[in-house]
């Protein structure tokens, strides 16, 4: 709690003494955007989730603008923070003086109302009973991933959610601690319930597709209400058919068939996996500050020399949103280790595991106790470079749905994810089982596999996922942009910083704003699920 308010006094600090002059540059744009204001008297309601995100609020505030247009609307603004401790509370409390800046922003783009979870509503004996109900119903993890309570799937929101809050890598459902969680987590779905119930919603503006400040999204989108899910990079429709966001992979081969100069796309595609496999820091990976493909220790060899079939598996993030694209074969990425520790028991093979360099130490010293309790498993150096690995006669390599799954079959070694919702799925050049049986079956019969590449499909893959569906109307150039905040990782943080004004407030002016807003309510009309990426029907 301490580096909470440190940090954010520090981003308080720049706002207000360093760079206040910006601020007031983006309160002059707001107020421009939203000149003739709805009159405080309708009853319908537009939804704009309450984020610290600053490279959101200026597409928040374009966005909340036309739809209130449309829809004859006030704006309201909510928060998704858990009310229900004293802790919390004390929280939230330094939260709004921290903010002080942020709401300033937020009341010059029209929102007229901060909601919060009001607790008030729990003490009925009833919704009291319902609660205890559905916590009772959750016996495991298989349980919970698959939890729905009036027919509205959330399980996923809380349990990624709690893997979060408390950077665990699996859950105790016996737990007393996921037990009073799951019970916060309930009471919050019942406040929404009754908000909905209450009030007109129109539409429904949020940041993310995942965790529990994505609730109000599931239920808005069970009453089939407009929900968008909007961001300086991307923007989305979501509905019953696609309740998440970045589900744009479904679509590659669609897509790519009506595009032109394919050859080129091809060839440039070609060039950045090259850029990649030579060590290149952040090609097509803006976020990352360290290279999986750097380095190679010709003097020490890594993967020793044997008979046996030799595996290498990339572990994910335990606790960064594991289904943020969908439900996987396992209920969470350490379930997904401990699966492949029985069934290495079964096998001759030689089984590898190795971390991105740009590792968590949290994620580093879990992943550590688990080679030390299934000690068939060898961890190597985080720092090991891909390349050695492959040139060393790796022969599978095993992930969830992480990048090595295009990475290793441009160099002609099978992947098999364990998921069927990984951006692969579009393709052949990755091995997909459908089922946790399925996947069992084809690692212990991995002399069977016969594996063919086609290359095309490689790079067609890689050129839509990396350089095709990252284009935004609301900044020309992404990764300039990053690395203009100081490249890597700290730039990617920069992003949602008051910095980021400092390089993007030329975009919501005069004609490119008149753009701008032809864009999106030609979107918004036609339902399409990606601004920028009209799926065809071929």
């Amino acid at each position: 709690m301490i580096n909470f308010i440190v940090n954010q006094c520090k981003d308080i600090f720049f706002t207000f003494i360093q760079k206040k002059h910006i601020i007031n540059k983006v309160l002059e744009i707001n107020k421009k955007i939203h000149k003739n204001k709805n009159s405080n008297k309708k009853k319908n309601i537009i939804l704009v989730e309450f984020s610290n995100l600053h490279s959101s609020f200026l597409p928040f505030s374009l966005f909340s603008k036309i739809l209130s247009e449309k829809f004859d609307s006030r704006i309201f603004a909510y928060d998704a923070f858990m009310l229900h401790s004293k802790l919390s509370q004390i929280k939230f409390f330094f939260k709004k003086i921290l903010f002080l800046h942020i709401y300033e922003i937020y009341k010059s783009f029209g929102v007229e109302k901060f909601i919060n979870i009001d607790s008030k509503l729990f003490k009925n004996a009833q919704i009291k009973k319902k609660i205890l109900k559905n916590v009772n119903k959750i016996k495991n993890n298989s349980d919970l991933i698959n939890f729905k309570i009036d027919n509205i799937y959330i399980g996923d929101l809380i349990y990624d959610t709690y893997l979060k809050k408390f950077s665990k890598e699996t859950i105790n459902i016996k737990s007393h601690k996921f037990r009073s969680f799951f019970k916060v987590c309930l009471k919050d779905y019942f406040f929404w319930k009754n908000f909905f119930i209450q009030n007109h919603v129109r539409s429904l503006i949020v940041s993310h597709t995942i965790y529990m400040s994505a609730l109000p999204l599931r239920i808005a989108i069970s009453k089939n209400i407009p929900t968008y899910m909007v961001s300086l990079t991307h923007v989305y429709s979501l509905t019953k058919k696609n309740i998440y966001a970045y589900n744009e992979y479904k679509y590659f081969k669609k897509m790519f068939k009506v595009l032109k100069n394919k050859r080129m796309k091809l060839l440039i595609a070609k060039k950045q996996l090259e850029k990649r496999f030579k060590g290149e820091i952040g090609v097509d990976m803006i976020y990352s500050s360290k290279s999986a493909y750097l380095g190679y220790d010709a003097k020490k060899r890594v993967i020793k020399k044997s008979k046996n079939i030799k595996i290498i598996i990339a572990p994910h993030c335990f606790f960064d949103s594991p289904h943020g694209l969908g439900k996987n074969l396992h209920e969470d990425f350490y379930i997904w280790l401990e699966n492949l520790a029985k069934i290495s028991k079964k096998t001759n093979y030689d089984w590898y595991i190795k971390t991105h360099p740009d590792y968590i130490p949290k994620n580093l010293e879990i992943i550590k106790n688990f080679v030390e309790k299934n000690p068939n498993f060898i961890l190597l150096n985080p720092n090991t470079s891909h390349n050695q690995i492959i040139a060393e006669n790796i022969n599978f390599a095993l992930t969830v749905y992480g990048t090595i799954g295009v990475e290793y079959a441009a160099k002609n070694i099978p992947v098999i994810n364990a998921s069927l919702n990984n951006p692969h799925i579009n393709y052949s050049f990755n091995i997909n089982p459908k089922t946790k049986l399925d996947y069992e079956n084809k690692l212990l019969n991995l002399k069977n596999i016969k594996k063919k590449f086609n290359n095309n499909d490689i790079y067609e893959y890689y050129y839509m996922k990396n350089i095709f569906s990252e284009k935004s109307i609301f900044i020309k150039d992404y990764h300039k942009l990053v690395n203009q905040l100081g490249g890597g990782t700290d730039g990617y943080k920069a992003m949602n910083t008051s910095k980021v004004y400092n390089f993007i407030l030329d975009e919501f002016k005069n004609k490119k704003l008149i753009n701008k807003k032809r864009m999106i309510i030609n979107f918004i009309n036609t339902r399409e699920y990606k601004l920028g990426f009209k799926i065809y029907e071929i």
